[in-house]
């Protein structure tokens, strides 16, 4: 999705989060739109409840940060970027606990720039582009959260989870090297592609406001 319709669709339930405080009455309605934070990106969701156990949310994350990256001694100048949405259905446990379930479509995308690679065997100068993404579109989530509905619609939820996909990179610009060099970038490429597929989950925290109407 691009970055323009999820900043407007974020912009909008922000804004209903807002409205709906200024004019909630009570805090036991089906409906509710949340906004806040997360370390999957900055967060925003409307929800419905079909039942008293069940809600079902559609979360937004999205946010950038540009920066440079230490890399195992690799210094990576980039953008890293998150934009994702999903559907996932919180189950109530006790009073505000619940167990939360469901599927993001989208996630963490970066790309840099790197002038130098370090090696076993030294560092190996160049004109390298480095590209990571999920190695799917489309992964599991699963959390542990409370949300507590204290006054006028209000509330506030934290929960702590994982999302279950993998990661791999990609690095362009290792043609015009030398045989010698060339296998020893791909081999330092290999070895950062194998730490990633080693970590099978991204764990996230996920805290925000919200309003029941």
């Amino acid at each position: 999705m691009p970055m323009k319709a999820i900043l407007t669709a974020v912009i909008a339930l922000c804004a209903a989060v807002f409205a709906g405080l200024a004019q909630a009455q009570t805090p036991s309605g089906p409906f509710g739109v949340e906004a806040g934070a997360s370390t999957l990106g900055l967060y925003a969701a409307p929800s419905f409840a079909p039942g008293d156990s069940t809600t079902i949310r559609l979360p937004i994350f999205f946010g950038g940060l540009e920066d440079e990256f230490d890399v195992d001694g690799t210094r990576l100048r980039g953008d890293l970027d998150v934009q994702a949405m999903g559907v996932v259905a919180d189950y109530r446990l006790y009073r505000g606990l619940y167990l939360s379930t469901g599927l993001l479509f989208g996630g963490y995308a970066f790309d840099g720039h790197a002038d130098t690679i370090s090696t076993d065997s030294g560092d190996i100068t160049g004109d390298f582009r480095f590209q990571m993404r999920q190695t799917r579109n489309v992964a599991p989530v699963l959390a542990l959260g409370y949300r507590y509905a204290f006054f006028s619609g209000m509330t506030l939820r934290a929960e702590v989870g994982a999302k279950l996909v993998k990661h791999a990179l990609k690095v362009d610009g290792i043609s015009a090297l030398s045989p010698a060099d060339r296998a020893d970038v791909e081999g330092e490429i290999a070895r950062l592609n194998a730490d990633l597929d080693d970590l099978p989950v991204v764990p996230f925290i996920t805290l925000a406001v919200g309003v029941l109407f």
